[in-house]
């Protein structure tokens, strides 16, 4: 064993999930708390729109879920529970999360495609009501397909250790769960990364001719103007989402186990003796774990750049809350004013009282 590559690899694991983990985490949940109160906005009533508010609740529970994690969990071997939320919750859930986030991309990306290729169709027919069924299929199959994640670990107790760890089910090395392993990169990784990567330069096309028709347009129809902007910035946002989620998840369709024991594994080691001894793939595991809180983190940074409505719609509601924390300001301001001056005019009327009592 190879000292000085386990301590390069403790050494990044003690690194990204002691403090650049959690930062970005606490970064991504306050970000995606303000894309929720954001997008909820009744101005953003487009059907895209639908699938980013989807997308930051399964955004903010996969961040939420991590930070836990790597605050509590993993510093706690002692405890029971702990370790009984790692097997049961946290790693299932996260991965219903972070699978949901990534075929609402893909949805959200096919129906873009579809309303700049057939935009008079996409107008009649790409509605929110129509979105809002899509994302409830996409949360139902993807805890569906997460299923046998629930199965995978049990908790132990060791003596020697005196802690509690994770032991994998007989499930987990079966050649099911190796088939499944290899369909959920194929489903979850390789299948989005294609879609996305075919739509989006379809979409980065459309635009460019869109802005070299833009001119034209605005000479025809004085409203076309304001509509073909708001579904511009839909479009470049939507690009923007894309190219930061293939940069944050390309690595991480070669560091699920079977795709990296294929690619990286030694000649007649198993995959489970793979996993427990490879530092190269512990570092691997480590970064790409990284990438994907940052894709999860930084939607916010991106609506901010590319969409000027979202940057409205955010402005106005600071305004609005600015505004209410004012008048309720000024109402407490003039509750404590009266209060004072009926105080006064109290011990007015009693000293007035004392006055006339003592001349009496």
């Amino acid at each position: 064993m190879n000292s000085t590559e386990d301590y390069v690899a403790e050494y990044i694991e003690r690194i990204c999930y002691n403090y650049l983990g959690p930062t970005i985490c606490i970064i991504g949940i306050l970000s995606n708390v303000l894309n929720l109160l954001i997008l909820t906005e009744r101005s953003l009533k487009e059907s895209p729109y639908s699938y980013l508010t989807a997308m930051a609740v399964t955004d903010l529970c996969a961040l939420f879920q991590a930070l836990l994690f790597m605050l509590f969990s993993k510093n706690n071997p002692t405890s029971y529970y702990w370790k009984f939320y790692d097997a049961h919750i946290f790693y299932p859930i996260i991965n219903i999360c972070t699978n949901s986030s990534v075929w609402l991309i893909v949805l959200l990306t096919v129906e873009r495609f579809l309303f700049v290729r057939f935009p008079f169709w996409g107008k009649v027919n790409l509605n929110r009501k129509g979105s809002h069924i899509k994302i409830a299929l996409v949360m139902v199959i993807m805890v569906i397909i997460n299923i046998p994640r629930f199965l995978t670990f049990t908790v132990i107790y060791l003596p020697e250790k005196n802690a509690y760890i994770l032991h994998s089910q007989p499930f987990r090395h079966s050649s099911v769960n190796y088939a499944i392993s290899w369909f959920y990169s194929t489903v979850i990784n390789f299948i989005p990364l294609f879609v996305l990567c075919i739509s989006n330069i379809y979409l980065l096309v459309a635009v460019h001719q869109a802005r070299s028709h833009r001119k034209l347009l605005t000479n025809q129809n004085n409203n076309k103007p304001t509509w073909h902007r708001d579904q511009m910035r839909l479009t470049i946002t939507l690009i923007s989402i894309v190219f930061l989620f293939i940069a944050c998840i390309l690595p991480n369709a070669f560091s699920d186990r079977p795709v990296a024991h294929a690619l990286f594994g030694k000649e007649g080691e198993s995959m489970k003796d793979f996993g427990s001894n490879s530092r190269s793939y512990r570092i691997l595991q480590v970064l790409t774990n990284f990438l994907l809180w940052c894709n999860l983190s930084l939607n916010f940074v991106l609506y901010c750049a590319f969409n000027t409505k979202f940057v409205q719609v955010f402005k106005k509601m600071l305004n609005r809350w600015a505004k209410k924390i004012h008048e309720r300001t000024e109402a407490m301001t003039s509750f404590q004013a009266g209060e004072m001056n009926s105080s006064e005019l109290s011990l007015g009327h009693r000293q007035t009282h004392l006055s006339l009592t003592r001349t009496t």
